[in-house]
């Protein structure tokens, strides 16, 4: 069952979902039954039916569902009186719709088939009792005419059945003496007001547009900050929010130890491994690199190198040798391209 309006289904869905209602025996969930008459599978039977009308209607029709409960009778009364009303706006809706309706492109039949269509659906909604009259034609032409501003007078009067023409235009009139006193015009007060609904939306778009970049901006230093735990049990943060150069080093705790006793520190920061000078050091090669640090300094590397990790594998990474530096930074990126797989959780990383 599609969503109701234009292009609902309804008629069409309800007559296979009764012919299929009635094949299974279930005919009786969604008539009024007396609890003497109802067979003692009647509760299996209604869950059957609420399960065939969770599977079979789009969630569009799923608002009047949840005020239903486990009542399958209330169920179908609600979809139909939401596809197929009695009051006065649906049978406008319908009225002003095969009105308006034009013909787009040269397609005759598939026009002629659309207001068929609409036909059945506002005959649907006349009976002996509740005809169609010519005061309804005025009616529409009315609602056609009258300006955005003015519907709410119009939606609050048709949800009650058979409203007259004269019962809209007494309720205008009544509506035309009142002033808003939010944009200064005549025809509606401040709580229906399109301008001030306008700009509490506007209002609304901006605060959950600064909502998004405050979360950002927190997610951002969050996962820029990376904690790394070594084989001694100790730990540091490493804040990552401020990287804007390629070369941006970050000084912080101990966070892992190599083989000469250095504290080293892992940092995703860093586009190159960098350290104070060490020993042992391998094919040492002079260099002349500029370093950027957190504080906007700018140091100079002397040399680059290859360093031993103190990992259970063997492996070795060209690091710049830096004078500044008072700890080692091992560049995530290296430490990718070496081939390891770096693993961060809540514990600190697994190399």
């Amino acid at each position: 069952l599609t969503a109701a309006g234009a292009d609902s289904n309804y008629l069409d869905w309800s007559l296979v979902a009764k012919s299929v209602l009635q094949t299974e025996g279930l005919l009786h969930t969604i008539t009024l039954t007396e609890p003497k008459d109802r067979p003692s599978s009647y509760k299996n039977d209604c869950l059957k039916v609420k399960t065939f009308f969770l599977c079979y209607v789009e969630k569009a029709n799923y608002t009047v569902l949840h005020q239903c409960g486990d009542d399958t009778v209330a169920m179908w009364n609600a979809l139909q009186s939401l596809h197929l009303d009695s009051s006065s706006a649906s049978k406008m809706f319908w009225l002003k719709s095969i009105v308006t309706e034009k013909m787009e492109g040269d397609n005759m039949d598939a026009y002629l088939d659309h207001v068929q269509d609409m036909y059945d659906h506002l005959d649907s909604l006349v009976t002996q009792e509740k005809p169609l009259r010519t005061d309804d034609i005025l009616a529409a032409a009315i609602s056609l005419a009258v300006p955005p501003e003015w519907q709410h007078v119009l939606t609050a009067l048709l949800q009650r059945p058979n409203v007259t023409s004269n019962e809209i235009i007494s309720a205008l009139r009544s509506e035309g003496k009142l002033t808003c006193n939010y944009c200064d015009k005549r025809g509606h007060l401040k709580a229906e007001c399109h301008s001030k609904m306008a700009d509490d939306l506007e209002s609304a778009r901006k605060e959950l547009c600064k909502l998004k970049v405050d979360r950002k901006k927190t997610t951002r230093g969050k996962a820029n900050a990376v904690t790394v735990q070594s084989d001694n049990d100790s730990s540091a943060t490493i804040d990552l929010s401020d990287s804007e150069s390629a070369m941006l080093v970050h000084t912080t705790e101990t966070v892992s130890s190599m083989s000469t006793s250095m504290p080293m520190n892992l940092d995703s920061g860093c586009s190159k491994s960098m350290a104070p000078p060490l020993k042992p050091l391998a094919n040492v090669r002079p260099a002349s690199t500029r370093v950027t640090l957190g504080d906007n300094s700018v140091i100079k590397a002397t040399a680059t190198s290859t360093t031993t990790l103190p990992l259970t594998v063997d492996k070795s990474v060209s690091m710049l040798q830096v004078p500044g530096l008072n700890e080692p930074l091992l560049s995530v990126s290296d430490l990718v391209d070496e081939g390891l797989v770096l693993e961060f959780n809540d514990q600190g990383c697994d190399i």
